[in-house]
């Protein structure tokens, strides 16, 4: 084997070529680094554009739920006769809640101040003066955005402006879901910030979501994934559920939704919500959950989601929420623990990301279930749905990106070994194009055929039969694989055999070249013997019975036919007196003498020790008369040489 020749040293990078890498690395590494600083920076150091300002004082309220009979005329005295409060949970309550507010004197005394009603889960309001019961304004989302009066929608509540103001105010709200009534003053520029920097967060949420969404929506079509177009579902899903927390689910990319869809949509959204991230859950992690041996319970609880979707279907809004509430409690549970015993098992770094992810997700309904029930609405105030959804997302996504690196590693790792068992497997692998050009042949194709290939350039039938290339361009159909034999011949007469099998895949035929040389030449030899004397080469009984028979068959067609008999006298003696190798060497030469003079249809036969028969297809008798003359007289035109002894 001859030495490999010694590593070229690599040439050093142009200039153009270092500029392009120095490109390459700031475009790649500097500008994120640059772009997170400045980020850090602006959110550290720099005023905001929309200033969220200082949140003025909830407003003392009177608050009663009344039936729907009642009027502003008969709830006022009760009103009057109750405690002020600064808020008023409605405890998942759909009758009337009736307020009365005393207008402080800031909101009289100053010209462009309003009230603001802010809960997110008030459907509709009508406010009147408290002296005069004159009409103020009335809206109602349940049955269109228009509005009356001096009563307007602002973000996800109502808005009360006048120009000038009673010393009482008594309106009548409805809810739908966990509803909180708090009133605030503010002033009117500092409604129209607010308004703007909810539409603000509305466009960041709708925009980031959507567009990560149908980015892996495509991705998860493209590439046939089925985990990417469950986690662009479940991001569609999470933008809607953070627009439910937000109070901005009445409009879908900027239209209306129509008023009798609203509370069906929430009641979906909650429930699809946690179904598509329990499927999330479950396919995402399925081999983790094989390892830890906790798949079951997650089916059990996917098979649990199908009765919430069933009830989010045909149950009120009041009492789907007390089910989905302890359903999420369950599933929290349940996927809880076992994300725990993946983390403590695997210590998978997806399991991580998924688990932060989860967990601003949960608390984040945790806290809409405790401010609902406990009347902790300030709990977390910088926690608000924009922040949850986004950082949820953007974790889910680093999970969904991890598990996908991981897959990544695990499909090169694979390529590597194919490539280890392409490089070394004994056995040929080619690949041709549609025209017969290979594309791609494996160090033991090379081998096989002694000679080097040129790629992309040599044809199939410039090696080898051309009628070996229309059994592969015309037998190798989609599914069906092609074999057959085929040949080279050598430098020394000799030659080669392969085996190929080739199939269709696409526009490429992919085969394979087994080199089964020794295998023919064998089955061949085998053959051979089956008719032939294994000492002089000559046909043996059984070949020449077939002879006779084909002979015999042409003889009844009219074609004529002769047979001689040779016995050779006085041969056993050589046998008795020099051995039988003496004897072997006679009959070997013997039986070259008797072959030269025969033409190519006329067979030698050894029926005996020393008798042989002469069959002579085609010839007539005076031809064959001639042959045998001559035979006999080469038969002993000279002695037998055998080693230093002659006969």
């Amino acid at each position: 084997m001859s030495p490999a020749p010694a590593a070229t040293p690599a040439a050093a990078p142009s200039p153009v070529e270092r500029l392009e890498r120095a490109l390459q690395a700031l475009t790649a590494y500097a500008v994120p680094l640059m772009l997170a600083a400045l980020t850090l920076l602006a959110v550290w150091r720099w005023p905001q554009d929309l200033d969220d300002g200082k949140s003025a004082p909830a407003l003392p309220l009177r608050t009663m739920f009344a039936d729907e009979a009642r009027d502003a005329a008969s709830v006022l005295p009760a009103l009057r006769g109750l405690p002020p409060a600064p808020a008023r949970d409605t405890r998942l309550s759909e009758q009337p809640l009736w307020v009365l507010i005393e207008t402080p004197p800031e909101l009289r005394d100053r010209p462009g101040h309003v009230l603001d009603f802010p809960s997110r889960h008030a459907t509709s309001m009508q406010c009147w003066d408290a002296a005069t019961l004159q009409p103020l304004g009335a809206v109602d989302r349940m049955r269109g955005p228009m509005a009356s009066g001096a009563l307007r929608p602002s973000r996800a509540g109502f808005v009360l402006e006048l120009p000038a103001w009673p010393e009482a105010v008594v309106c009548q709200t409805r809810f739908t879901g966990p509803g909180r009534l708090t009133v605030h003053a503010l002033p009117a520029a500092a409604v129209e910030q607010a308004e703007r920097r909810f539409h603000r967060n509305a466009g960041w949420l709708d925009g980031g979501l959507l567009m990560l969404a149908v980015f892996t929506l495509v991705a998860g079509l493209i590439n046939r994934e089925r985990n990417y177009l469950i986690f662009a579902a479940w991001l569609v899903i999470n933008q809607r559920m953070a627009a439910l927390s937000a109070g901005w689910d009445y409009q879908w990319l900027g239209y209306l939704v129509p008023t009798d869809w609203l509370v069906p949509l929430r009641r979906l959204t909650l429930a699809l919500y946690s179904t598509a991230t329990v499927v999330l859950f479950r396919y995402l992690f399925e081999a983790d959950l094989v390892r830890v041996g906790l798949l079951r319970p997650v089916r059990w609880v996917l098979v649990a989601c199908v009765p919430v979707l069933l009830a989010a279907l045909v149950l009120p809004y009041r009492w789907f929420l007390p089910i989905i509430w302890s359903a999420t409690g369950l599933g929290v549970l349940v996927l809880g623990y076992a994300l725990l015993m993946m983390l403590v098992r695997t210590r998978s770094r997806v399991a991580m990301w998924y688990a932060a992810a989860m967990g601003i997700a949960l608390a984040a309904s945790v806290y809409e279930v405790i401010a609902a029930a406990a009347g902790l609405k300030g709990l977390l105030a910088s926690f608000n749905s924009v922040t949850a959804a986004l950082a949820s997302s953007l974790l889910a996504s680093l999970a969904i990106a991890e598990q996908f690196r991981l897959e990544h590693e695990q499909r090169l790792a694979l390529q590597a070994e194919l490539q280890h068992t392409f490089d070394f497997i004994p056995i040929g692998l080619f690949t041709l194009d549609a025209q017969g050009r290979f594309l791609s042949a494996n160090p033991a194709m090379h081998t096989l055929l002694q000679r080097p290939l040129e790629l992309e350039g040599q044809r199939w039938d410039a090696i080898f039969p051309a009628a070996d290339w229309t059994k592969l361009s015309g037998g190798a159909e989609p599914g069906q694989t092609v074999e057959f034999e085929t040949g080279l011949a050598g430098a020394d007469g000799g030659g080669q055999r392969f085996l190929v099998r080739a199939a269709r895949a696409g526009d490429t035929i992919e085969g394979t070249l087994q080199d089964i040389t020794d295998r023919v030449r064998a089955h061949e030899h085998l053959q051979f013997l089956a008719d032939h004397d294994p000492l002089t080469k000559v046909l043996n009984r059984r070949g020449v019975e077939a002879c006779l028979s084909r002979g015999l068959q042409r003889l009844r067609r009219g074609k004529p036919l002769a047979v001689a008999y040779l016995d050779l006298d006085r041969f056993k003696l050589i046998n008795d007196l020099y051995g039988h190798p003496a004897g072997d060497a006679v009959l070997q030469q013997v039986c070259e003498r008797v072959q030269a003079p025969l033409a190519s249809h006329m067979y030698l036969g050894r029926v005996g020790g020393d008798e042989f028969l002469i069959v002579m297809l085609d010839t007539a008798l005076h031809r064959a008369e001639t042959v045998c003359r001559d035979i006999l007289l080469r038969l002993g035109s000279e002695p037998y040489s055998v080693g230093d002894r002659a006969f």
